[in-house]
């Protein structure tokens, strides 16, 4: 008989919508990683009903964890198989009769939290969105675009929900300027427990909210936020900028561009600083931004030089400085581009840290940060000397506190082709991930499965009085404080942690 069979009464006599049995989707995220096979699944749709649910959990003693779009690479999104998985992407997102609406009327306020007409708004005014949980970036932003305001940070899937982007701290676009997730939120709503109960809490201290980002669904299950939003400036006002090197010797070329990186840090503020590395099979023959008259001769790549693209983007008045320090570097070239352009060339960079269909991509070392800009050189150097005669190539984001690096191998769906990945993954892992290098791990998207072992022994100390203040019956996401906790590669063929 299912461990879950009084739960499962419960969520049928309160009309709570679940799916039971051997829910083998849910087994993994993004991550690729697995604790087993889910065997209940839980669809709440409002705030009520994740009361209730947390209210049965701590009763009957039910292990909860909260999952948003499942987008995570750490694996912070999957379950022990005796837990109950929690999908939060209907909650403050659903009609009344639980049906998922998708386009909703924004509800704009103050830091205060006080309403907003926000058609009446100054592109000065420091105003949030109140959003559910289950919303989404692409959604807001589509709601505010016809009042040229947007979401103020905005990671690079968008169709992550606010509650995952605040249980991992995401980054993204609008970090340089707003910081990371929980820089940019000013109220949040979560259900917590007693050693009764359920208990609703609000919290609007920001210090709090910040020790509370990157919980991993420790904490409790987030209902509601209220996400600053930002003005969409208009296109005279901004300015983008494509640089470009290409050097056979990764060591020099990284270097150089570290150095760069610092002084744009410096001098510029800026909503985007991106960059790639552009080879011979990074977009088809027949990419329509090949054809581009200004884009088209960064897709010209000599064999056996690797070429690196920069791509910024912030207002005229702050990114002044920049030609001046590209001037600085010989080997840089730069050019203005047309904000399409430069919409077309995060395309390409977003495609090329695996987000394609087209092949199969294995998580593993990536999004990682290399805090001090002049050992980018060592560990390019580094990351190519393991990854000569691969397929796929670096990726990742300029922010003022460091340099972020994704990289996923491309393989062949075929057990020995993943596995031969996985490898390169823990090969690549060793060899940038080194106090020396100042290299710091899943500093974008969170620790998930290894959040309490790779944690900082302060944060540790913190999650611990976190997870005593709002889960006191100890009923959310327990087993991310074990640091034994051991992970396995879907299809249990090996290991994936050490």
């Amino acid at each position: 008989m299912s461990v879950h069979v009084a739960m499962e009464r419960f969520l049928q006599a309160n009309g709570i919508t679940f799916d039971a049995g051997e829910l083998r989707g849910y087994a993994s995220d993004a991550s690729f990683l697995t604790l087993g096979v889910p065997s209940l699944l839980v669809f709440p749709k409002d705030a009520p009903e994740c009361v209730k649910l947390v209210d049965f959990a701590v009763k009957h003693g039910n292990a909860l964890v909260p999952r948003g779009t499942g987008s995570s690479t750490a694996g912070q999104a999957i379950a022990p198989p005796n837990a109950v998985l929690v999908d939060m992407e209907r909650v403050g997102a659903c009609d009344r009769r639980g049906h998922r609406r998708g386009l909703f009327k924004p509800q704009v306020v103050d830091a205060r939290g006080e309403p907003v007409d926000l058609k009446r708004a100054g592109p000065d005014e420091e105003l949030y969105v109140r959003v559910g949980a289950g919303q989404t970036s692409d959604e807001t932003n589509q709601m505010l675009r016809p009042f040229r305001w947007g979401v103020a940070v905005t990671p690079s899937s968008g169709y992550s929900t606010f509650g995952g982007n605040f249980a991992t701290n995401a980054r993204g676009s609008g970090t340089p300027e707003y910081g990371p997730f929980a820089e940019a939120v000013s109220r949040l709503r979560i259900v917590a427990s007693s050693e009764r109960g359920a208990r609703v809490l609000e919290i609007t201290d920001r210090d709090e909210i910040r020790r509370l980002a990157g919980h991993h669904g420790l904490c409790g299950l987030v209902t509601e936020l209220d996400v600053r939003i930002a003005p969409i400036p208009k296109p005279e006002d901004m300015v983008c900028a494509i640089l470009s090197i290409e050097s056979e010797d990764m060591e020099r070329l990284g270097a150089t561009i570290g150095q760069l990186m610092k002084r744009v840090s410096a001098s510029c503020r800026y909503y985007a600083g991106e960059f790639l590395f552009i080879d011979q099979t990074i977009v088809r023959p027949d990419d329509p931004v090949r054809r581009d008259p200004v884009l088209g001769a960064y897709f010209e790549v000599t064999a056996g030089v690797r070429r690196m693209v920069l791509l910024y983007r912030g207002r005229k008045e702050a990114m002044a400085p920049l030609p001046a320090i590209a001037a600085g570097f010989p080997e840089v070239s730069y050019r203005e581009i047309t904000y399409p352009q430069f919409q077309a060339m995060m395309r390409v960079r977003t495609a090329a840290t695996g987000k394609s269909v087209a092949r199969l991509n294995v998580p593993g070392c990536e999004d990682f940060i290399v805090q001090d800009p002049a050992k980018f050189g060592e560990v390019l150097a580094a990351m190519f000397d393991v990854l000569a005669g691969t397929e796929g190539r670096p990726v990742g984001h300029h922010y003022p506190d460091g340099i972020v690096v994704h990289y996923r191998p491309q393989a062949r769906v075929a057990k020995e082709a993943i596995e031969a990945a996985w490898a390169l993954n823990l090969r690549l892992r060793g060899a940038v991930l080194r106090p020396e290098l100042t290299t710091e791990d899943r500093r974008e998207h969170g620790l998930g499965l290894a959040l309490f072992r790779d944690a900082l022994p302060s944060r540790q100390e913190e999650l611990r009085r976190l997870k005593a203040k709002y889960d006191p019956a100890n009923v959310f996401c327990s087993h991310l404080l074990d640091p034994k906790l051991k992970a396995e590669f879907v299809g249990n063929e090996f290991r994936a942690l050490p």
